[in-house]
């Protein structure tokens, strides 16, 4: 009669944190479909279930069904939750900007980095945030370089006129908050 032995390492510690922002003192604002809006002090996004969520003790945090929500705004920036045909799944991104004619948005994913498990090395394993870019354009949502030509020629025939914006307003093309700006400065002329 033979012997059989398992053997089961306990789960590896994972440095970092599966949340989007520092902390859990974060302003948010859930807007409803029936327009109405509910206002939270402590909510934070987890990129690796994608749901957002509130801390309500210690060691208890809240879910939120997102299902009747038309958006999330946490410390002045938009999440939206928005089906997406390339990868048949509803998934939840920033939203960088937004008109009748074209979105881009931003969606965060988590990776781990594996650490050693070589004792001799100290080195954990932890977790990286990456995120990719992507432009809805009705039904539609496809990646997208987040590059200054890639967004002038969203703008079309208005191209020449949304560069020369940037130039003028001092704005550059490689951060967010930058390209939020220019494009709804340009737009709301």
């Amino acid at each position: 009669i033979g012997a059989t032995s398992v053997i089961i390492n306990p789960p590896k510690k994972v440095e970092g944190s599966v949340h989007l922002f520092k902390g859990w003192i974060n302003r948010g604002v859930f807007v409803t479909n029936e327009d109405k809006k509910y206002s939270l002090r402590n909510i934070n996004y987890n990129v690796q279930r994608n749901v957002f969520e509130s801390k309500i003790g210690n060691d208890s945090v809240f879910t939120f069904n997102t299902s009747n929500v038309e958006k999330i705004v946490i410390n002045n920036r938009p999440f939206k939750s928005i089906y997406n045909p390339a990868v048949r799944a509803e998934s939840i991104y920033e939203v960088i900007f937004e008109n009748d004619n074209f979105s881009i948005l931003k969606k965060y994913e988590l990776e781990v980095m594996e650490g050693s498990d070589n004792p001799m090395i100290i080195r954990p394993s932890k977790y990286i945030l990456n995120d990719s870019y992507w432009v809805k354009k009705r039904n539609s949502v496809k990646a997208f370089k987040m590059k200054k030509k890639n967004i002038i020629k969203l703008a079309g025939k208005d191209a020449k006129a949304l560069a020369q914006y940037a130039d003028d307003n001092n704005l550059t093309f490689r951060d967010d908050a930058d390209v939020t700006r220019i494009l709804n400065g340009f737009y709301k002329m």
